[in-house]
């Protein structure tokens, strides 16, 4: 499961604007890319931070659009570099640093500021992964701030390289509606896959009735839980896009518009069937208590039954144990034979009675 409530302690104190990465430990070494495309050319390579502002000159005296990639960003150094070298403001800077600042959106005159999270889902595992992300967009350059290695980016590369695509003949403002709406669709694919968890759990829960047990209701809490940390990145994700469709004319061009709308309809879808998932399992989480409760009903019945059966059985028996001496069948031949066949007798009838009555 992943882990968005991540502790803000590290920050504690720290004065606003500082620097410093808030997230698990990380083993790699942070790299900058760079991929500088037109309608002519398109180029992908791994850059020095030195390189940086040469590259952004060149860029910026060209016209081609900019798209940079900071992967890793446990090194506050090198992504403090990396904003400020578009323009981005410390504190924008300090929330681009924080994996555990929920989804949003910041606006200034000249840059468009969204963090964000790449969620994926692991099969084998069970478990829903998230990547803090962040997208800037600046006077043509795209900054993208990665935590980790994997690159969530793998459906945008053949559309660059792609050179009639509307990617390659449009500008930066387009790239940034294409890299959030990877983000939202990558959502689809977690949903697929708890809704695929949901449905297995249905059938696993019909199948078994009254025999269920409680390791497939331990799973749809597991599933539950999931979930919820899931909506708490949807919501968020989702304002963030009707915030872009409401406040589209600054950043966006008029051909971009369009494709803003279309990413917004999508969270919609998402939110949609996050909401409807949260109350399929709710509605699971309830049939599978119900139907433990009513095996333990059922155990109980059973268990009523045999008690209320020996309760003639035992009035019997304790009044032929009294030790009274003028108690003419204790001395019967055949008492003790006459006695167990009233016993059996009465059991009988009350099992027969009991039937009749449908209680068993």
């Amino acid at each position: 499961m992943f882990d968005l409530l991540r502790s803000h302690s590290a920050k504690a104190g720290d004065p606003p604007g500082q620097a410093a990465y808030v997230g698990p430990v990380k083993d790699f070494i942070p790299y900058m890319e760079c991929v500088t495309y037109s309608g002519e050319a398109m180029e992908r390579r791994r850059i020095e931070p030195s390189e940086l502002h040469d590259v952004l000159d060149s860029c910026r005296a060209t016209g081609t659009v900019l798209w940079i990639r900071l992967v890793g960003i446990h090194d506050p150094a090198l992504a403090r570099q990396a904003g400020e070298a578009i323009g981005l403001h410390p504190l924008l800077i300090e929330d681009a640093l924080n994996t555990a600042h929920r989804p949003s959106l910041d606006e200034g005159e000249t840059i468009l500021f969204a963090t964000s999270k790449a969620l994926s889902y692991d099969e084998e595992n069970d478990r829903i992964l998230s990547e803090h992300v962040v997208i800037a967009l600046a006077d043509g350059i795209c900054l993208t701030l990665e935590e980790n290695p994997k690159n969530p980016w793998d459906a945008i590369y053949p559309r660059l390289q792609t050179p009639k695509s509307r990617m390659r003949q449009m500008g930066a403002d387009y790239l940034f509606s294409c890299l959030y709406d990877t983000l939202v669709d990558n959502c689809f694919l977690v949903v697929d896959a708890i809704a695929a968890s949901s449905r297995q759990m249905e059938e696993t829960l019909i199948r078994q009735g009254e025999d269920g047990d409680a390791p497939l209701l331990k799973d749809i809490y597991s599933l539950r839980k999931q979930l919820l940390l899931f909506q708490s990145v949807v919501l968020p994700m989702y304002e963030t896009t009707a915030r872009l469709v409401r406040d589209e004319q600054q950043h966006f061009s008029e051909e971009v518009r369009p494709f803003l709308r279309d990413i917004r309809d999508h969270a919609v879808h998402v939110r949609d069937a996050t909401m409807l998932l949260s109350t399929l399992l709710e509605n699971l989480t309830d049939t599978a208590i119900s139907l433990a409760g009513l095996k333990l009903n059922a155990v109980m019945r059973v268990l009523t039954v045999i008690a209320t059966i020996f309760i003639p059985l035992t009035f019997i028996a304790g009044v032929y144990g009294m030790n009274f001496q003028n108690m003419p069948e204790l001395h019967a031949h055949y008492g003790y034979y006459i006695v167990l066949c009233i016993m059996l007798i009465v059991a009988i009838a009350m099992l027969l009675f009991f039937r009749k009555r449908r209680w068993i």
